[in-house]
């Protein structure tokens, strides 16, 4: 109501209301939905099934040996069983996530679903709501044409301060800002719809009017319709003009008199520009989504550097899913969206293979928020949109997303650097076991499994997972991190088992056959370490001094604490001439799988069956 006073009658009160519908579709809590979650699920499951067969067998095996007693099976098969299990993953994950949404926290960004991070780092299209998103929902006068325009305008609005609307506000800010003095009023005419226009009437006796241009000009507008054209689309135009006086009824009397023109438009958020140039060199495809004109919210579009912008789309037009699908994939600025096309819109996306963020305010934001891949809420917002989002912003600053997905790609791009080592283990223990069960002994025991753990794979993983990595992440888990881990892990089995069989042509003893394994493993992990971890920096070879430190005081200082035998020349010149052929089977075939050739299609072929095992559960 913009003047006098209005009667009504409710129709609808509480569960049958509009906003609460929406409310009761969108039911506030999202199913966790992560990637890497269901990956660890599925390996834990695989292990379990491959460790009670393997361990029953290998102990089996070497108490049939003569060899063995029951204390040497009994540690054999314990490194083995343990090995096979990716102790510290788990772990792994859960502190990546916590992290991250501590660092968020600091930058006052609410993380209401920990995995949600993993989403973000995935993230290829990000859906905006204009309102409360690019815009902070407040106006502010653009230009001021014509002297004296805006004092007058300011001098309206000051009389109109006590029942200020929007446009008011705006006018009031503009002109403190200038420093501009209001003259003193005797008479207020608030805004009608009947006249859509104000005024005031000064003790100078001036009647000073605002409003739409060809309201307030009324017949002589055709004589500066091409001036108020000028002003583009991203403005409402108010002409500010001065008359003889003002009827009871607050209607001008006389011919409008121009003095000038106010552009007003919506206030756009200060880092909105920064923000959507980050996007873009990320990648990002950004869609605009707003229940507005759409000619409107294209310019504000434009006006920001949105790639695109020009193409929009009138969604009410958009009346079956062929259109929907084919508008989001031609089209970045949608206008006249109603609740339910947002989510129809967001569904399209998902269709074609996009990971979507969405962010939003407001209840007619609720259903697209919760179809969302990841969404984003602004605590200004409504309180069903808070609930509903998995991240909530709470100094409203839409700034925060650079900084929200840049975390999400370091933790998870770490992650899957990190998870490989922990794999290249899991995997080259379960097939070493089965080879063992053919040609015993197991070379390792528990204490120097915890050796190679630590040195190899622990303290690398938990160093390298606190990195900054803001590299778009790109294809599934499991499949990063088997290309990653297999190429090592195929090097390990077959310098292990070389070793094996040259000690039993030797006749070696366990103790040396394990020194030997280990010096294998350390070389062969600190290649795969390297690798992973290129290009190198100064905190990167830091990592690499860590891996060798610990890798040599295990094998010498503490040498009786790990039951590290004392090697021959001989035992010492095998395991030298199996690591640098080791590394070299595993630098070649890292290669040929990241390149997409030669053994390539054999590894490739393993993780397309794993992911296909892990997709059926």
């Amino acid at each position: 109501v913009e003047t006098g006073a209005v009667r009504y009658r409710v129709t609808k009160v509480g569960q049958d209301g509009f906003a609460a519908k929406i409310n009761a579709e969108a039911k506030y809590v999202k199913p966790v939905s992560s990637e890497i979650v269901d990956t660890l699920d599925f390996i834990i499951k695989l292990g379990t099934f491959a460790l009670v067969p393997l361990g029953i067998g290998l102990f089996a095996r070497l108490m049939l040996s003569s060899r063995f007693g029951h204390d040497a099976a009994i540690l054999q098969t314990v490194a083995a069983v343990i090995g096979m299990i990716p102790q510290g993953l788990v772990l792994l994950t859960s502190s990546v996530f916590a992290i991250a949404t501590t660092r968020l926290a600091a930058r006052k960004v609410l993380v209401q679903q920990a995995y949600c991070v993993e989403s973000l780092a995935r993230v290829d299209v990000l859906c905006l709501d204009k309102t409360g998103t690019i815009t902070t929902g407040a106006m502010e006068v653009s230009e001021a044409r014509g002297e004296g325009a805006a004092s007058a305008a300011y001098t309206i609005a000051r009389a109109l301060e006590a029942d200020a609307n929007e446009t008011s506000r705006a006018i009031i800010s503009f002109g403190e800002g200038r420093g501009l003095v209001a003259q003193a009023a005797v008479r207020t005419v608030p805004f009608s719809s009947a006249t859509k226009l104000s005024g005031c009437l000064t003790v100078d006796g001036r009647a000073l009017a605002m409003g739409a241009a060809q309201f307030v000009l009324a017949r002589d507008y055709s004589a500066h319709e091409e001036e108020v054209r000028s002003f583009g689309q991203l403005s409402r135009v108010l002409a500010v003009c001065e008359f003889d006086g003002f009827d009871d009824g607050g209607r001008p009397l006389g011919r409008a008199r121009l003095i000038g023109y106010l552009a007003i438009q919506d206030e756009i958020r200060p880092t909105a520009r920064a923000t959507m140039e980050f996007f873009k060199r990320q990648g990002v495809d950004i869609r605009v989504i707003s229940g507005d004109d759409p000619y409107t919210v294209s310019g504000i579009a434009r006006a920001l550097g949105v790639p695109g912008a020009q193409r929009l789309v009138d969604a009410s037009t958009l009346s079956d899913e062929r259109e929907v699908a084919r508008a989001v994939e031609e089209c970045r600025v949608f206008g006249r969206v109603t609740p339910q096309m947002k989510r129809s819109l967001l569904r399209a996306l998902k269709a074609q293979g996009h990971v979507v963020a969405m962010t939003g305010d407001g209840v007619n934001d609720v259903l697209a928020l919760k179809e969302a891949d990841c969404s984003v809420a602004m605590a200004a917002g409504s309180a069903a949109a808070r609930n509903v989002a998995e991240i909530v912003l709470a100094d409203n600053d839409f700034a925060h997303m650079p900084e929200v997905v840049a975390e999400g790609r370091r933790s998870i791009n770490n992650l899957e650097r990190s998870a490989a080592l922990f794999l290249m283990k899991t995997v080259y223990t379960m097939v070493l076991a089965l080879i063992c069960i053919a040609l015993p002994p197991y070379p390792f025991i528990p204490v120097q499994m915890s050796l190679v753990s630590t040195a190899v794979i622990g303290v690398p993983s938990f160093l390298l997972a606190l990195e900054p990595n803001h590299d778009r992440v790109r294809g599934s888990f499991i499949r990063n991190v088997l290309s990653r881990s297999l190429p090592a892990s195929g090097a390990v089995i077959a310098s292990l088992s070389l070793t094996i069989l040259v000690a039993r042509i030797l006749g070696w003893s366990v103790s040396e056959l394990s020194t030997c394994c280990m010096l294998e493993m350390f070389a062969i992990g600190t290649a795969l370490i390297y690798r992973i971890s290129l290009p190198p920096n100064p905190f990167r070879l830091f990592v690499l001094a860590v891996v060798v430190a610990i890798a040599v005081l295990g094998c010498t200082v503490f040498s009786s604490f790990f039951s590290v035998g004392a090697p021959t020349l001989i035992s010492v010149g095998v395991a030298l001439a199996l690591s640098v052929s080791g590394i070299f089977l595993f630098v070649r075939t890292f290669a040929a799988v990241q390149e997409g050739r030669g053994t390539a299609h054999a590894i490739d072929r393993i993780i397309a069956r794993v992911e296909s095992l892990n997709a059926g559960k």
